[in-house]
């Protein structure tokens, strides 16, 4: 009896312990293992759809790539200025195998120029099954290539991308 009083008594100070003591089972891995942008944008509708397929280590949904937002920040998520933009973007879509960044063509003048676009994706426990610790965690991906534009067509160079998670507070 006094074995199963001191079970009885385990499980409830486990189920009490802080969210903090919690295992992490949302980042088991990277979001992204390998992106690759096409070579060349033909225009379209006034727009330059830049397509980037990419290949995943963990498992999510179609919906966790179309919650993304386009970041408008001009300093980095640790206050650092940074190269951003946003404002050549009409939106962009996605699902489990590509993002696809829609340029405004008008915006892009013939020649070359570098670019860079940052991406925000949410928390994933509200798309997989999964838990953490704190608050809700954000993932960042910084792209960035150059663009050698002609008339109709955008070559695409020097394609370059960093996922950065952001830990939520405790």
């Amino acid at each position: 009896m006094k074995g199963l009083l001191f079970l009885l008594m385990a499980l409830m100070l486990m189920n009490a312990l802080p969210s903090s003591c919690r295992k992490d089972t949302c980042n088991q891995a990277a979001t992204f293992r390998e992106m690759k942008a096409n070579d060349m944008l033909v225009l379209a509708n006034e727009l330059f759809p830049l397509a980037v397929r990419f290949t995943t280590d963990q498992r999510l949904t179609r919906e966790y790539y179309h919650a993304a937002n386009i970041s408008q920040a001009k300093i980095d998520p640790y206050g650092n200025p940074w190269r951003n933009d946003y404002a050549l973007l009409r939106g962009f879509s996605a699902d489990s195998f590509a993002l696809t960044l829609y340029l405004i063509a008008d915006s892009i003048p013939e020649g070359q120029r570098s670019v860079a676009f940052h991406l925000i994706f949410p928390d994933r426990s509200s798309y997989i099954n999964c838990s953490h610790p704190g608050g809700p965690d954000k993932y960042y991906l910084d792209m960035q290539c150059t663009l050698s534009r002609t008339k109709d067509a955008c070559a695409v160079k020097a394609f370059t991308w960093k996922e950065t998670r952001s830990k939520g507070p405790f």
